[in-house]
């Protein structure tokens, strides 16, 4: 079997799609399906095109991509940055979508996107020439370049993209905040290129709200403040979210006040990261056991005993216990 169909079946299991959703999604025969799953046919390069592209969510802008609140907050500045000049900084909570609301708004401007490196922050002090060479690699500059900052430079100048959006933020931020040092040559020197960076709140804070400020990198950090726009905290999960990721997996049957508990309680925690958790366990021990038949059929009790049965032992990520017990005693039945 292919590097490509092991990756999709891993892909398939770790979603919940069974044999006939995943033919379902490639747009081919059932039986089509099982014979390539199989080995009997040879994977043929426009089907292994499209598995890659869904393994990598890069088939977005093809399929119903849910416009969240936090969605269309990127949305809104993606168009104020595309209109002027900005260095703009965004920040939300662990898992409520920013990664999935920056790669829809980077394709739907035409922008370029680029998710940093763990590796930026093993150091307290940024490792410079590893970020230029990852940049400019993913800009198609080879890192064997005399001068790839110059080069880099010259290639965004040329680049017709004029927003360039930066997820993970907050691996960039260091001590001596070398990593921004980069990014203010790229804002300094290329006409209309607007930079957008988004991370979670604990970059929000480590830049501009944080009390402890490392005395070595105060000059540079406040170079880089300086030329930051607009600042926006980003909305976590709405009522209206809830009700748009529930319709989107057929499941119709929730109340308003509902759409309003779960938002508030999953709001707190890994939002649509512990919504897909719950989605993936009912696939497989509501519905594939027989309990409903099919997810339309699915109720807002079956929905809070799989996600009791899930995390029974986890606490709350925000806030205390007692706010998390007193919420399941009130609404589970």
């Amino acid at each position: 079997m292919s590097d490509t169909l092991i990756k999709w079946k891993n892909y398939c299991e770790a979603n919940g799609y069974l044999p006939q959703g995943a033919s379902a999604l490639l747009n081919i025969p059932y039986s089509h399906y099982l014979k390539l799953i199989n080995g009997q046919i040879e994977l043929d390069h426009d089907l292994e095109e499209l598995m890659v592209m869904k393994i990598e969510h890069r088939d977005m802008m093809h399929s119903n991509t849910l416009r969240t609140t936090l969605l269309r907050e990127v949305e809104s500045l993606c168009k104020e940055a595309l209109n002027e000049k900005m260095w703009i900084v965004a920040a939300a909570p662990t898992g409520q979508g920013k990664t999935i609301a920056a790669k829809y708004n980077a394709i739907q401007f035409n922008s370029r996107y680029y998710c940093t490196l763990a590796e930026m922050q093993k150091e307290k002090k940024a490792a410079k020439r590893n970020f230029l060479r990852d940049i400019s690699n993913h800009f198609g500059i080879s890192d064997k370049s005399v001068n790839s900052e110059r080069n880099l430079v010259e290639k965004l100048k040329s680049d017709t993209r004029t927003i360039f959006i930066i997820d993970e933020s907050h691996k960039l931020i260091t001590e001596d905040w070398g990593y921004f040092d980069i990014l203010r040559d790229i804002y300094d020197n290329v006409p209309n290129l607007s930079v957008m960076m988004i991370g979670n709140f604990k970059f929000y804070n480590q830049m501009l709200v944080s009390p402890d400020k490392t005395m070595s990198g105060v000059a540079d950090e406040e170079q880089i403040l300086r030329r930051v726009n607009k600042v926006e905290k980003l909305s976590r999960m709405q009522a209206n979210d809830v009700k748009l990721w529930l319709e989107y997996n057929n499941m119709n049957t929730f109340k308003l006040t509902e759409h309003r508990m779960l938002a508030e309680y999953f709001g707190r925690r890994a939002a649509f990261d512990d919504l897909e958790d719950v989605r993936k366990e009912m696939i497989k021990n509501v519905i594939g056991h027989g309990v409903r038949s099919r997810m339309s059929d699915v109720k807002y009790d079956d929905f809070i005993a799989v996600y009791k049965k899930l995390h029974s032992q986890i606490k709350a990520k925000h806030g205390d216990e007692n706010d998390a017990s007193q919420y399941r005693s009130a609404n589970v039945a």
